[in-house]
């Protein structure tokens, strides 16, 4: 099921969340409706497994696959996916193809009200940010990603972001001691999800030196 599958992806545990996705994918034949959002979970947790060239795989047949059912919704979240991953494999170009593709899936999934796809998408948006080294705006767009993940329900993307946050709250304008107290609240928020809170705790030295 869905929910079966989110819980899956969501797992700290990446090399399990691989292995058990993997397994539940080859149950679903070509052509089932379900098996475009297990490819989707699938290649989102090999992507950030280190996993990238099985991961473009699996993501490109989702898209395909979307696009064969005219499913715009579906193949706009693998598009949003595949993003992701050219960042790390194919950086070249990667801020200008980012921000346009964004901007028309977020215009769908602002038609469709697809909170989880807003979601998404805006995080790219919050990426193309960091690139820029616009710390403010990706404090402020990720503020924005919370609340759609929130009401989605969609804690990973959630705990993904806070992160993000931190960084912009440390490197931007927001004074240092301010930036102490709300890096200690966002590690709160947290709730010890490992990889988030490595980052956090990064931003949070940093501060405190300041």
């Amino acid at each position: 099921s869905g929910a079966g599958r989110a819980r899956l992806a969501g797992r700290d545990d990446l090399p399990a969340a691989v292995n058990l996705l993997s397994r539940a994918l080859d149950l679903l034949p070509s052509g089932d409706p379900d098996r475009i959002g297990s490819l989707l979970d699938l290649g989102d947790a090999l992507a950030e497994a280190g996993e990238w060239g099985r991961a473009h795989e699996v993501l490109s047949e989702a898209v395909d696959g979307a696009q064969l059912a005219d499913d715009r919704l579906l193949s706009a979240r693998g598009t949003i996916a595949l993003l992701y991953l050219d960042e790390v494999t194919r950086p070249q170009g990667w801020t200008e193809q980012a921000e346009r593709e964004a901007g028309r899936a977020i215009a769908l999934f602002e038609q469709s009200g697809d909170r989880v796809g807003l979601a998404h998408s805006w995080r790219v948006i919050a990426h193309v940010y960091n690139r820029r080294l616009q710390w403010a705006e990706l404090e402020r767009v990720g503020q924005r990603i919370i609340g759609y993940a929130r009401r989605a329900g969609d804690r990973r993307t959630e705990t993904r972001i806070l992160g993000g946050i931190a960084a912009s709250l440390c490197l931007g304008p927001t004074p240092a001691g301010e930036a102490v107290e709300r890096c200690q609240r966002i590690l709160a928020e947290l709730g010890g999800a490992p990889r988030p809170t490595m980052m956090v705790l990064d931003s949070l030295a940093l501060c405190s030196a300041m």
